[in-house]
């Protein structure tokens, strides 16, 4: 679970900062600036948690390597807990800005779903699964919360998030990644023994 949040610190800054030109640019009406600043967080943060997803994953076979053999069920666990921390960085500033706008009260209502399919896809998963069930619960219902926020943001605000230009710093990331995970794990043998 710490591997996978070590993707989060650098959003919780970019938030924390995000959250004060978002209600000073709502409280003075500029929606295009609104929007710039909501792309700009989906982008960053989805740039650099693509990035750093690529490195976990080139990562994850030295580090379990050198851990002892009863932590090898972990191996999906981070991978998945690492692909719900992905989707929430992708996604940007959608539930600061959602509780920013007049339309709050469905971050209630979201919360409640999420709440309702993690608790049902554990119920589904975890006796087939066990450790790696909850995990890829925990990953469809991250995504699944996330993403329904940016639809909401962009039926009620009106913004095009999901467009070109959002997702070519995620894709740089990613394909520059999968050389990368390639000759890593080429070299792996080498690099344990």
């Amino acid at each position: 679970y710490y591997f996978a949040s070590l993707m989060l610190i650098p959003s919780r800054s970019l938030t924390k900062i995000g959250d004060a030109f978002l209600a000073e640019k709502l409280k003075e009406n500029k929606m295009d600036e609104v929007e710039s600043i909501y792309f700009k967080s989906c982008q960053n943060q989805g740039g650099l948690g693509a990035f750093m997803f690529m490195n976990l994953i080139i990562l994850l076979p030295v580090v379990f390597a050198i851990l002892p053999e009863h932590f090898a069920a972990g191996y999906w666990v981070v991978f998945f807990l690492g692909l719900a921390n992905f989707s929430k960085l992708a996604t940007g500033m959608n539930f600061p800005l959602i509780g920013l706008t007049s339309f709050h009260q469905w971050r209630t209502y979201l919360m409640i779903i999420y709440i309702a399919i993690m608790i049902g896809l554990n119920l589904l998963l975890i006796p087939s699964f066990g450790i790696s069930g909850a995990a890829v619960a925990s990953f469809i219902s991250n995504v699944v919360f996330h993403y329904s926020g940016v639809f909401l943001i962009e039926k009620k605000l009106r913004f095009r998030i999901l467009r070109k230009e959002y997702t070519r710093p995620m894709w740089v990331a990613l394909l520059t990644g999968i050389p990368c995970y390639l000759i890593s794990n080429y070299f792996d043998s080498y690099t344990i023994a």
